[in-house]
């Protein structure tokens, strides 16, 4: 109970410290402010630990010595009363604390403010990261109403959690082989599952926060030993093509003045921000057989075509036949960067040795002669750019404003 006492009066940081031959330090941090990945201390905790003290001095039993006999009859009472001091202390936090995001003795809040300081122990905290993600319910969190106090909001924690994982392998590269572990890398992956029904800009981009500081971690541990073999499966590779796609689609705006045309300008794109990470994670996975054979034959080789295709309101007036329905006006594409790095991923995913001509079969199906080569060809921003080059008439290539409608049909079998 003395142990658990100290812990809860002190913390275990500084309780910890009651073990060091000369005290010195210590009273001068007590008396002082700290603010460290291991350890908050500073005036407001003084004072509770002050008023504390006064109030169990006042507690303190009268002096005298019991007989025997009257500690026989107060055995039970002495155990009970011990039980419930322990239970106090074991829950005691204080005031200055209650908020705090806790994960693996590592205060969150003050480790990513400042996450090149030491830790006690940089492992142990990455795995602690990696449970807690598994713990977490992303879906439910993503949905969720925020809370009033944004310090014990779910989806901030959540946030707080993939950034100090992010910080922690950023500051030791050397801990990404702890990915090798395929259970540290599931939770990683499980945050980029699609969440239909989001029907919210503001959900959609709370769910894109999420997905992108994932990405983000993923993009870093990809290069460690025995990550790769983990992430080249057809489940984590389908989702990343998947988020591409996504980035490409806006959601309407409302109509401040009860309008109802479609303008460019009516779509939010809330998704977006993830396509550039996606894109680049594929990168590192495009010379496996695996990511290949997603691209040819799992839609994925459909999805990065439908990314680099025009979009309705990129084509010039008239290329449409007909007026765009609902789906094919909030279809956006990417912005040029994305384009380039769309094409420049269907070229290498052609190359590979193994399920490449999968995809070349499929851009050929889809696309007109010339294109499909250009793709192969390289680089990324000119056979971008060839797609919407109206045109050009050679013998290698016609493509056309109306081609590139009919062709961005294809985003309706996506």
């Amino acid at each position: 109970m003395a142990r658990s006492a100290l812990n809860a009066l002190l913390t275990p940081a500084l309780a910890d410290r009651l073990a060091e031959f000369d005290p010195r330090a210590l009273i001068h941090d007590l008396n002082g402010q700290l603010e460290e990945p291991h350890v908050i201390w500073d005036s407001r905790m003084r004072a509770e630990l002050a008023a504390l003290c006064d109030e169990l001095e006042g507690r303190l039993p009268e002096a005298g010595t019991p007989d025997a006999e009257d500690f026989e009859l107060e055995r039970d009472r002495i155990r009970a009363a011990e039980a419930e001091e322990g239970a106090r202390w074991d829950g005691f936090v204080y005031e200055a604390l209650k908020d705090e995001f806790v994960v693996g003795s590592v205060y969150i809040r003050v480790y990513n403010a400042a996450p090149t300081k030491p830790l006690h122990d940089a492992a142990a905290f990455v795995v602690a990261l990696v449970r807690y993600l598994e713990a977490c319910d992303v879906e439910r969190t993503v949905r969720g109403a925020p809370t009033a106090n944004p310090a014990t909001d779910p989806f901030q924690r959540l946030g707080a959690a993939l950034d100090a994982l992010r910080n922690v392998l950023a500051t030791l590269p050397k801990l990404s082989a702890l990915f090798a572990d395929p259970t540290l890398v599931a939770a990683l992956v499980a945050a980029l599952a699609p969440m239909p029904g989001l029907a919210t800009v503001a959900l959609q981009e709370r769910r894109c926060t999420v997905v992108l500081k994932a990405l983000t971690v993923m993009t870093v541990i990809v290069g460690a030993p025995g990550t790769l073999e983990f992430f080249a499966k057809e489940d984590c590779i389908c989702k990343c093509f998947w988020i591409v796609f996504e980035a490409c689609s806006g959601v309407k705006k409302a109509a401040a003045d009860g309008g109802e045309g479609l303008e460019e300008d009516a779509y939010d794109q809330p998704m977006l921000p993830c396509a550039k990470q996606a894109l680049s994670f594929l990168h590192s996975l495009a010379r496996t057989k695996e990511c290949a054979w997603a691209a040819g034959c799992q839609a994925g080789g459909l999805y990065l075509l439908s990314a680099i295709l025009p979009a309705a309101h990129e084509l010039p007036p008239g290329a449409l036949e007909d007026e765009p329905g609902a789906d094919e006006a909030a279809w956006r594409g990417l912005p040029p960067e994305g384009r380039t790095a769309a094409a420049n991923l269907v070229g290498q995913l052609a190359a590979e040795p193994s399920h490449g001509s999968r995809l070349g079969l499929l851009s050929a199906a889809v696309l007109p002669l010339g294109l499909p080569e250009a793709l192969k060809d390289g680089p990324g921003d000119v056979a971008a750019a060839a797609f919407r080059d109206y045109k050009a008439d050679s013998p290698e290539r016609v493509w056309t404003a109306p081609m590139a409608a009919r062709t961005g049909q294809v985003r309706g079998r996506a």
